[in-house]
């Protein structure tokens, strides 16, 4: 019989279960469900000092913040609607007070660079090469914050561009402590209204990885979350309702697949463990699997 799907075949220069049970994410919200099973596997974990960032300058500068130990600049904070916002922070550090966002993004900046003092992974998700530049200050925001639209001037970073901040992310890690990082693409359909765009935006991710990755091979590697789903699995049952965002059975696959990479003789531990507690938190009757 023909084999019904085409294997994904890749191979990862490191392995966590040697390191102290740590791990720590910055990115897309894909990130946020590799953390989610390997917390609830016991793995003390840390992730997005700034909520969820999706483009590369944003996760970069991200990373600078924390390990530079540079607090955020005044003008990084506005008002808008009613609440007070952080151009470089998703939207749930927003507050009615100023003092409470800045308080908000200094204090869970300073608990992940003390994190990051230990040796650990750090997976680092890019959802979107696409890009908005607020005009007065030339800068790219990583959340606009329902800003009117006028107000920023939408690009597509270029494979050049993107590499400068991923290499910057990297080298900072690598000088910060013994952090491997691990570049993953998000499976996710960021732009779902226009394919071509969304192709583009990943390839263009895609090929920055590969070339980071191929500049700093002592320091990271990449997981192809991406090609898992859209080469591997290649179904639209594999898609969650909004055709958008990968399915329950989808997320399990690539999160299975990235665990027993990583994580060598303590794979199936971590995955066991991991799914009985996260059945058990969101209370599913006969569980997930």
């Amino acid at each position: 019989m023909r084999p019904l799907t085409t294997p994904v075949s890749f191979s990862m220069p490191f392995d966590f279960s040697k390191m102290p049970m740590r791990f720590a994410s910055i990115g897309s919200c894909f990130s946020e469900k590799i953390v989610e099973l390997l917390h609830h596997a016991g793995i003390e974990c840390a992730s997005n000092p700034n909520g969820i960032v999706y483009n590369p300058s944003s996760i970069g500068k991200s990373v600078r913040h924390v390990v530079k130990n540079l607090p955020y600049e005044e003008d990084t904070f506005f008002h808008h609607n009613g609440l007070y916002h952080s151009l470089e922070h998703h939207g749930a550090f927003s507050e009615k007070e100023l003092e409470a966002v800045k308080n908000a993004a200094e204090k869970i900046r300073l608990q992940f660079r003390e994190f990051l003092k230990a040796p650990c992974p750090v997976a680092l998700t890019f959802g979107t090469a696409v890009v908005f530049r607020e005009k007065k200050t030339n800068r790219i925001v990583a959340n606009c914050h329902k800003v009117p639209g006028t107000a920023f001037q939408r690009e597509l970073m270029t494979v050049s561009d993107c590499v400068e901040s991923i290499s910057g992310a990297v080298k900072a890690l690598s000088e910060f402590g013994n952090h491997p990082v691990i570049l993953t693409v998000s499976p996710v359909r960021h732009h779902p209204g226009d394919p071509v765009l969304n192709s583009r935006s990943k390839a263009i991710l895609i090929e920055a990885c590969h070339e980071t990755v191929e500049k700093f091979p002592e320091h990271c590697a990449y997981f192809p979350a991406y090609e898992l789903l859209h080469d591997e699995l290649r179904d639209y049952r594999f898609y969650a309702e909004d055709m958008v965002h990968p399915s329950a059975a989808a997320e399990e696959f690539i999160l299975e697949t990235f665990v027993k990479h990583c994580y060598g003789s303590k794979a199936e531990e971590i995955l066991e463990q991991g799914w009985k507690n996260i059945k058990q938190s969101r209370h599913v009757p006969g569980g997930l699997r």
